[in-house]
């Protein structure tokens, strides 16, 4: 598996990173869940490129359009500029594993499109992996997904069981 041959390295169940887009109580928050925890390299106290994070148990969320850059560890919180205010972050930590709520600020949602990239590192390895697509090892620097959230409330309901025929 590589990116040479176009199959993306599985990432260890052990590891295993997942993203949510929610919408609560009119509030949109990503939701972020990290199987593993695992000292390693301390975290740094500035954010000067995303490659100095590997080896440190972190989360990083990119936002391009005012390019932003947020790092999340299970201890310490680390941005490469100010955070809008209304962005707040909760942590919770598992026996297996962490996961981070992180309520967007009204800015990012302001024109109905959401974008961003996630980064997850490890503290136990120099492992990285980047969504929605891939980076090549040498320069992490992840895509961003873009969503458009004027369709989100129009969901009349999500469907619970196939229709019948």
């Amino acid at each position: 598996q590589s990116v040479q041959r176009g199959v993306p390295n599985s990432v260890s169940p052990s590891q295993v990173t997942s993203v949510q887009v929610r919408k609560i109580l009119g509030v949109w928050e990503l939701f972020i869940q990290c199987a593993g925890i695992s000292e390693g390299n301390p975290f740094p106290k500035t954010l000067e490129n995303l490659s100095s994070l590997r080896g440190t148990e972190a989360i990083t969320i990119l936002h391009p359009e005012t390019d932003t850059t947020i790092s999340i560890s299970p201890n310490g919180l680390l941005a490469n500029s100010q955070i809008p205010q209304d962005l707040s972050i909760h942590k919770a930590i598992h026996q297996h594993g962490w996961s981070i709520r992180v309520e967007l600020p009204n800015s990012w949602v302001a024109n109905k499109t959401l974008s961003f990239s996630i980064v997850r590192t490890h503290g136990n390895s120099g492992n990285v992996e980047t969504g929605p697509l891939p980076s090549i090892p040498w320069n992490i620097s992840p895509s961003p997904i873009v969503l458009d959230l004027s369709w989100w409330d129009d969901i009349e309901r999500f469907p619970t069981q196939r229709p019948l025929r």
